[in-house]
């Protein structure tokens, strides 16, 4: 697992723990995060709908904003959000 360095170049000797938002990698050496916080780092809005990416066969899992996520699991955690679809019907734009 990577390292981290503090901004004055020292290692800690903490090892920090990958994740990855809307195919960003990002780390921390925060074991937990809540909903919100993944948002927040990730500049997502706040009244997206966030997913935790799970292996199939498993659906993926939608993440509250105060739901608290393991970033120590197993494997490295990736978030993603739900974009709207636009689409057009007789050149009027339509949501969903």
């Amino acid at each position: 697992m990577s390292k981290e360095l503090k901004k004055d170049g020292h290692n800690d000797g903490r090892n920090a723990l990958p994740f990855f938002i809307e195919g960003k990698e990002f780390t921390t050496f925060e074991q937990y995060k809540t909903g919100k916080e993944i948002k927040v780092i990730g500049s997502l809005p706040h009244d997206a709908e966030l997913y935790l990416r799970i292996v199939d066969p498993w659906k993926d899992e939608l993440v509250n904003d105060y739901d608290k996520i393991d970033l120590a699991r197993p494997g490295i955690e990736q978030f993603f959000i739900k974009k709207k679809l636009i689409y057009f019907i007789n050149g009027v734009e339509c949501n969903r």
